[in-house]
């Protein structure tokens, strides 16, 4: 460390206030504080040194020997950046530290087994680059004796030939190889004891899995990862079948996977959170049986068209059909006690709160609420009806759909925060009551929204509220008020 405080490279200034944002979270300090023409670095009481700002325009960045912690979003907003060479001293990333829109390659100067170390905060290679290791670039993974590998490690690395993780690795962290899409095969040893969520999310591994038969915890069972002790798939890929006697899909177990179909067996009773996000599936017929729908189950299947829910559902999560674009028709089964389905929404049948839709949904007169992301992204939903009796719009319900123009019931006492953020075609809303909005972001982003209409009592109401917005073309709103 001294050697790198006497660099003549170096501007030093000691004790100074300064602060960071690391894994979105406020960093405040006294620091040393060493400047040159590309860096800021920190180094805190500990003496670990922060890269905490770069300035630097070249395509080739060598991050200073000594470094520690790199800072969020550190090299996001540069364009010409395509090699980074790191040191092997690297301790922890920041959120988005690394994306570049154009890198293309990093160099760490330390081991494959020291990079698994590393604790990283989002996908390291998310801009589709490369890892090199001792000069020779990563195309396959073969990793043993490391107790454990750490969240988002090799997140985004692409065209491996495979993944083995041999003798004494016992745990797999959150994400640690998401979307290492092009992977050939993924092998487990008999010591993988924790495999935490997402570890494998949207790899897909085009010929599947192998797990050491004498593992306690868990086997593979057609081509699936199945933890034995619940009977549950963590992960599957295109080859996947999902044999009777599976009671749960864990969550983002078949995220991105490119199948068109898929058949379970009535012993399924739970879909995790995001299980087939972002799959090809166009059609779903889940078995009866099936209890529990987690979040996001469905989200971006954009080729999905109907779905229908089984009468033994008894819990749905948010976001259920999110950005599903070609979805018109959900129906649910006659005998479910807890959901009906009308006018292609899904309801709660005791409280009327709509909690899905699609782009072909026309909301039912009996709804008193739209749930949190309902509609989220359903950017084909061109024409929105409001219920008269309608009385709570949740957050994000409606963000990014394709409407024109909105008309809010008297009877609405709430709307929350971003319900409507991003609806680029929406031009005209009109309040029939005084509707109270979570705050100005209900509205945010909506480009071209040109007017608001309200009754003439609650016209400072609605001035509060709408007086100083102006839309993505930084023209005011027109407020109108009627009797």
């Amino acid at each position: 460390m001294s050697e790198f405080l006497d660099n003549e490279e170096w501007s030093t200034i000691s004790d100074v206030e300064r602060e960071y944002f690391f894994n979105d979270k406020l960093v405040e300090g006294n620091f040393i504080v060493c400047d040159n023409e590309d860096f800021t670095l920190l180094i805190d009481k500990n003496q670990d040194v922060i890269v905490n700002l770069f300035i630097g325009s070249q395509q080739e960045v060598t991050v200073p020997d000594d470094a520690a912690v790199i800072v969020d979003d550190l090299f996001e907003d540069c364009e010409n950046l395509e090699t980074l060479n790191l040191p092997k001293s690297i301790k922890a990333v920041g959120k988005n530290a690394f994306a570049a829109p154009n890198l293309k390659r990093i160099n760490y100067a330390g081991t494959l087994e020291q990079w698994c170390d590393i604790e990283f905060y989002s996908a390291p290679f998310a801009s589709g680059c490369a890892l090199y290791i001792d000069g020779k670039r990563l195309e396959k993974i073969e990793i043993e004796n490391k107790k454990e590998i750490s969240a988002y490690a090799f997140a985004g690395l692409k065209e491996l030939s495979s993944i083995n993780i041999g003798k004494r690795v016992k745990k797999i962290c959150e994400s640690a190889f998401e979307y290492c899409a092009g992977v050939g095969k993924i092998v487990l040893s008999e010591d993988a004891e924790i495999l935490e969520d997402g570890a494998f999310e949207g790899s897909n591994p085009k010929d599947g899995f192998e797990i050491d038969a004498n593992n306690p915890k868990y086997k593979t069972i057609g081509n699936c990862i199945v933890d034995k002790t619940e009977n549950s798939i963590i992960a599957g890929c295109d080859k996947s079948v999902v044999e009777n006697g599976i009671e749960k899909i864990g969550d983002y177990a078949f995220t991105d996977c490119t199948f068109e179909e898929i058949e379970l067996p009535p012993s399924v009773k739970e879909i995790g959170d995001g299980a087939f996000s972002g799959t090809h599936l166009k059609k779903i017929v889940l078995s009866e049986g099936v209890k529990k729908l987690g979040n996001n189950v469905f989200e971006y299947c954009a080729e999905l068209t109907s779905a229908i829910i089984p009468a033994t559902v008894k819990s749905i999560g948010k976001a259920v059909f999110c950005g599903c674009q070609s979805l018109t028709s959900i129906r649910a089964e006659r005998g479910n006690k807890v959901y009906s389905a009308e006018g292609n929404c899904v309801l709660e049948t005791a409280s009327g709160k709509c909690i899905a839709g699609c782009k072909d949904s026309e909301i039912p007169d009996y709804a008193t609420e739209i749930g949190a992301m309902a509609f989220y992204d359903c950017k084909e939903l061109r024409s929105l009806r409001l219920p008269r009796g309608l009385r709570k719009i949740g957050v994000c319900a409606f963000t990014h759909i394709g409407a024109e123009e909105l008309v809010f019931p008297a009877t609405l006492s709430e709307i929350e925060l971003s319900a409507f953020e991003g609806c680029k075609s929406l031009k005209r809303i009109t309040f029939e009551g005084d509707t109270a909005l979570d705050s100005g972001d209900v509205f945010y982003g909506c480009a071209v929204l040109e007017s608001v209409t309200a009754p003439k009592q609650y016209k400072k109401h609605y001035k509060k509220i709408f007086g100083g917005f102006k839309n993505g073309e930084g023209k005011k709103l027109k407020l109108e008020f009627v009797k």
